[in-house]
């Protein structure tokens, strides 16, 4: 009987251990940190993220773009960024420098619906309006993800 409870342990231990492996990793990007907190905490219930990186700027978006693989990219499009880059900006070097591994995830946040039409335009896949919906930020980011 213990042996039987060690073979079903050792296979559970091998499926968790794969099932972590398979985490998907966002980044977040927000001029307000409290936004970036809360988007960031209702992501990680999503039990496919294993990670999630929350930053302000657009310089520190594209650093992190550039050391990390991304399963999704949730942006707002109104930063006030300190060189004048807007969310729209954002898009735009993204998928000039990174066409094929972003076309298809980025999310942008925004209560502007005419610029949410330009991100569309520009690469992004989804658009959630402010003030969102928690289950609509949910459903979007894991349709994304997992693609």
């Amino acid at each position: 009987m213990e042996r039987k409870i060690d073979i079903v342990m050792k296979h559970k231990q091998a499926v968790e251990k794969k099932d972590c492996s398979a985490k998907k990793k966002v980044l977040v990007l927000d001029d307000d940190r409290r936004m970036v907190d809360l988007i960031s905490e209702v992501l990680r219930e999503i039990a496919v993220i294993g990670d999630v990186h929350g930053v302000s700027d657009i310089g520190h978006a594209m650093r992190m773009l550039e050391m990390e693989q991304y399963s999704a990219i949730l942006s707002d499009i109104n930063l006030n960024s300190s060189n004048g880059s807007t969310g729209i900006d954002f898009i735009k070097d993204v998928m000039s420098l990174y066409p094929d591994k972003y076309g298809n995830r980025i999310i942008v946040v925004s209560g502007d619906h005419h610029r949410i039409k330009d991100a569309i335009r520009h690469g992004a896949c989804f658009a959630i309006t402010k003030p969102f919906d928690v289950d609509d930020l949910r459903d979007k980011v894991s349709k994304v993800v997992m693609e």
